[in-house]
């Protein structure tokens, strides 16, 4: 098939509030809720038909701007799109099942790690952000349905939270094994749990078993992932290793960039290469006070300097071509950030239109360091059903979910990134049934984290044109 990316044929995307998308990376195009909507009305609705329709056209203006940056970049390479690249979907013009769900069922974990967020973490919410424990929209009936769709998937990855810790996820877990079957598991885990029960679920399912690894010496890994014990983790790294093996699965590390960790990267590809594992690398960008890549500019340079100094590039192996590529992006990278400028491919970019009226909705949303919003003001009269005032003691990922559902379809979206000291920039065009709405979204994070949105919304004449079929 030749689209820009396989995910909208072939996978769906459930996070812990029942918010349903096509991947992980497109947060502004949501396809639905488990507790509005069946995962087959999802599954077959207008929106993931509009964004199927979009990508055929080499489009990803509607909620894919994650991907469509390091494309325009000229690092295709980097874009998430490729997670799905061995993906096959299932036969037709609109394939009736995905292959592939990606679930995240729960937030419950027990780490509280510094780039993380209460949306993800029990603890963070409870412990650092002080907020009430977040209620599961996963009941009976969406488990009943699930079983259809397991049925018929060649790939399940678990994610959180901990899964090993989420009842939601073991129990998912446990129903495949009931029903004899194996498709391709992973399962992405801080590896801090381990007893008798998970050591039979991920051999008896053969997972792939991915152990988030954001340091090698004790002092980093207590410094990033808060409440680890780092003697029991790197025993039980080892038993995964061996559970996954026995059941003919594998294990994997994952390492976060970060300011604080840079300096052990190759010490985690080392350990890769000495257990005879692949070491995979994401890099960290938001919150803006824990990213090295849109942090100072001086310590981005600090650490350029200092990973083409570490000599243990040149003892690695197996995980030798993770060095070598990254440590290019990071210099690419760094030659952007000092020319002021990125290499972007010139993308023509529509006109504003005119607005309806010379009124407008404005409105700014402060949150603290933990990213949780503590106040909304506004001026101006806001949309029929835009509540920007349910956001107030909300993760700032909910602020998404918010404009998402109060200002109708998603026509075309626009991200610029994070540059120095400065957050990103949103344009947004949306249709709510023949009123158009045109949202801009300056973001502006400081360095303890806290962060404010300022948004704009203004109705516009609507473009025939804008809006697909």
């Amino acid at each position: 098939m030749d689209v820009g990316c396989l995910a909208p044929w072939t996978s769906l995307s459930l996070d812990p509030r029942g918010e349903v998308r096509v991947c992980c990376q497109n947060q502004w195009l949501r396809l639905g809720n488990v507790a509005e909507s069946s995962l087959a009305e999802i599954w077959n609705g207008p929106e993931l038909a509009r964004l199927r329709a979009r990508l055929r056209d080499g489009d990803f203006r509607l909620g894919c701007d994650e991907c469509r940056i390091p494309i325009e970049r000229g690092h295709p390479g980097t874009a998430f799109l490729h997670n799905y690249d061995h993906l096959v979907p299932a036969p037709g013009a609109e394939p009736p099942w995905p292959v592939q769900l990606e679930l995240a069922l729960s937030n419950t974990c027990n780490l509280q790690c510094v780039m993380c967020n209460g949306e993800l973490s029990s603890a963070i919410r409870s412990q650092r952000e002080h907020r009430p424990a977040m209620v599961s929209p996963y009941g009976a009936a969406f488990f009943e349905e699930l079983e259809e769709f397991l049925l018929r998937i060649e790939s399940v990855n678990f994610m959180g939270g901990e899964p090993f810790l989420a009842r939601e996820s073991l129990a998912v877990m446990e129903r495949l094994v009931d029903l004899g079957l194996r498709p391709q598991v992973s399962v992405t885990t801080n590896g801090t749990i381990w007893n008798d029960r998970i050591a039979e679920l991920v051999a008896l399912l053969g997972m792939e078993v991915a152990v988030s690894v954001d340091g090698r010496s004790d002092a980093v890994l207590e410094r990033v992932r808060v409440g680890i014990d780092p003697t029991s983790f790197r025993a039980n790294v080892e038993r995964l290793r061996s559970a996954a093996t026995a059941g003919g699965g594998r294990l994997r590390l994952l390492f976060s960039l970060l300011r604080a960790n840079w300096m052990e990267l190759g010490a985690v590809l080392q350990w890769g290469d000495d257990l005879d594992v692949d070491v995979g690398l994401n890099r960290v960008e938001h919150p803006l006070q824990h990213s090295l890549v849109h942090g100072p500019l001086d310590e981005l340079e600090r650490a350029v300097r200092g990973l083409e100094a570490d000599p243990v590039h040149q003892r690695l192996g197996r995980n030798r071509n993770v060095w070598e590529r990254n440590l290019a992006d990071l210099v690419a990278l760094l030659d952007e950030r000092r020319s002021g400028g990125t290499t972007v491919v010139a993308v023509p970019v529509p006109a504003r239109r005119a607005p309806v009226d010379e009124g407008s909705f404005r409105a700014r949303v402060d949150a603290d360091p933990n990213q949780v919003v503590i106040s909304v003001t506004a001026t101006g009269s806001a949309p029929p059903g835009l509540d920007l005032d349910r956001v107030v003691g909300e993760s700032l990922w909910r602020l998404v979910d918010v404009l998402t559902g109060g200002l109708g379809d998603l026509v075309r979206s626009d991200m610029q990134q994070p540059g120095d000291g400065t957050g990103e920039r949103h344009g947004f065009t949306f249709d709510a049934g023949g009123t158009c709405y045109e949202l801009t979204a300056e973001v502006d994070a400081d360095r303890d984290g806290s962060s404010c949105w300022r948004l704009e919304l203004v109705e516009v004449e609507p473009d025939p044109g804008a809006h697909p079929t």
